[in-house]
């Protein structure tokens, strides 16, 4: 019988609960993994807070982007093999879906997963989760693979086809925040800001080479962007966002703000030419489209930039506060640490 450590929400804004789970026998389409490294994402704050309207789900398994090793598998599928190092996201890679595990600690008592819950030293995760890991990426940074990079790079990759050269702004200097202005810089774009309400974020924006606005600061102006990322998770600032383009001009959002949540636009400015839309995982939609991303993204971004402080997984509590102070980096838990 073969057992994991699992890091468990069982009570929304509570400390997260280490616990011993018995790993289920894979079903079809299921693979069994070793991870090695994994990130925490907003979501994964907004889970603890009970924002996802995720009470069904209690007690379950966190986690949805991390850098594993393949222990064993149950496909007919012959794409991956035991041993390849490979990234585990929550976006899907075309081939037929597993389904979600369900785990029992020691006791007995179930502890709900999704389909690419990594917050554990041995996780099972649908074959369509997984993707291979490009040999560019450094370890530490390939988790971000499985959510940050592709969502921040493909938003960015796919919304350039009407762009005429004027300043873009970044809003948000999260993980995906920071891909998409990382993205922005390789694809040749000069006039890159980048707004957010931690200082510590904005000299990291600096020190990447894009100009740095506080969110506390009032707009300028409106008017003055032809392109917009918004990254913050925020209603309000996907709002504030739209009243800053231009006309024409476009907002493209990737933050998922609280169940609930209403965003309100004047029609007008649709009609003047505004544009607004959403992107799910950066409108990745497939295996070739996130490999065309790893290659355009690995190489070109910076490991001190994007991970920010490394916790042992048993930290965790930690990080998540790390997290939520809005400093510099993705929180990095290293789960091959004792």
């Amino acid at each position: 019988m073969l057992t994991s450590e699992a890091i468990v929400l069982e009570e929304f804004n509570q400390p997260l609960v280490i616990k011993r789970v018995i790993i289920p026998d894979l079903q079809s389409n299921q693979v069994l993994v070793k991870i090695k490294y994994a990130s925490i994402c907003g979501s994964q704050l907004y889970e603890w807070r009970g924002e996802r309207d995720n009470q069904k789900w209690l007690p379950h398994l966190l986690g949805h982007e991390a850098f594993a090793e393949i222990v064993e598998i149950n496909s007919d599928n012959n794409s991956f093999f035991v041993g390849q190092k490979v990234i585990i996201s929550w976006l899907t890679n075309g081939l037929p879906s597993g389904v979600a595990p369900t785990y029992k600690d020691i006791n007995g008592k179930v502890i709900n997963a999704g389909k690419n819950a990594v917050f554990a030293t041995y996780s099972v995760v649908s074959i369509d989760r997984i993707f291979p890991a490009h040999p560019a990426i450094e370890e530490k940074l390939a988790p971000l693979f499985g959510c940050a990079i592709p969502t921040g790079g493909g938003m960015v990759y796919k919304s350039l086809d009407d762009y005429l050269g004027g300043p873009v702004l970044v809003k948000g200097f999260g993980g995906i925040g920071m891909a998409s202005a990382a993205c922005l810089k390789i694809l040749g774009i000069k006039d890159i800001r980048v707004s957010d309400f931690s200082l510590e974020r904005l000299n990291v924006a600096v020190e990447m080479g894009f100009t740095p606005i506080s969110a506390l600061a009032k707009p300028s102006s409106s008017n003055q962007y032809e392109l917009i990322f918004e990254t913050t998770g925020s209603a309000r600032s996907i709002e504030e966002s739209f009243n800053l383009l231009a006309y024409p001009g476009k907002l493209v959002f990737a933050s998922h703000p609280p169940k609930g949540s209403m965003v309100t636009l004047d029609p007008y400015d649709l009609i003047k030419g505004r544009k607004i839309e959403g992107t799910w995982g950066g409108g990745i939609k497939n295996q070739k489209e996130f490999t065309h991303i790893c290659e355009l993204m690995a190489g070109h971004i910076e490991l001190e930039h994007f991970v920010g402080k490394e916790f042992n997984f048993r930290e965790v509590n930690q990080a998540i506060a790390y997290t939520s102070q809005g400093h510099r980096g993705r929180a990095l838990l290293n789960f091959e640490l004792a």
